[in-house]
């Protein structure tokens, strides 16, 4: 660009001095006129072909530009597409992914679940629970009971509301053990599956649910 701007400069300065040359000898005004293409010519054509160069030099970084920008399209894609296509099965009257594979804290769970486009398992009554039950492999699984706000108010972390269905393991649960549980995961005991409080943080699998699959 300095270049092309240089390269203006001296075509400007050259035809100025033409003019002056012009002004003081009219009688040579034709030879002046001659005198000045034939100067200016190489110079005009030079910025020419440069700025078809900066033209160029634009168009390839703009079609550069673009391609990055289509393989960003397509890595999102390829991101998004597999969480897309995990299946949600119907199990009684809901939508459910369970997740038996991987192991993770409950916030993660919460945040897979919402990925998926729906959230952690809201049971509302011991129907879901006895339907959801004959679907599971493992021991553990978080569902969306937690009383992190409240010790032993346990609320459902889908409507923000006093969880509707609770149905503790023993007679002893929940126990806060240690001051830290306060989420709740599905326990199973003898083929049986309740409720239990555990810290936030141990390692479940989990089960997702959506209002549509």
């Amino acid at each position: 660009m300095k270049i092309v701007l240089f390269s203006i400069l001296i075509a400007v300065l050259a035809v100025q001095k033409c003019q002056a040359n012009c002004q003081e000898l009219r009688e040579l005004e034709s030879t002046c006129g001659r005198y000045c293409f034939k100067s200016l010519h190489p110079i005009l054509e030079h910025t020419r072909i440069l700025q078809s160069r900066i033209s160029y030099l634009e168009a390839i970084e703009d079609s550069k530009t673009q391609e990055k920008l289509e393989n960003i399209e397509r890595l999102l894609h390829k991101t998004i597409d597999p969480i897309q296509a995990l299946p949600f099965e119907r199990i009684g009257s809901k939508y459910y992914y369970i997740e038996h594979d991987d192991e993770v804290n409950w916030f993660k769970a919460a945040h897979k679940c919402a990925e998926l486009g729906g959230h952690l398992a809201h049971l509302q009554n011991e129907h879901d629970l006895e339907v959801l039950s004959g679907k599971l492999k493992h021991k553990y699984y978080w569902i969306d009971i937690n009383d992190l706000a409240n010790e032993s108010e346990y609320i459902s972390l889908t409507s923000g509301l006093k969880a509707p269905f609770l149905k503790w393991f023993s007679p002893g649960e929940p126990n806060d053990a240690n001051s830290n549980e306060d989420c709740v995961q599905l326990r199973e005991v003898d083929n049986i599956y309740t409720m239990n409080d555990i810290s936030c943080y141990d390692k479940c699998h989990f089960i997702c649910e959506k209002n549509k699959p």
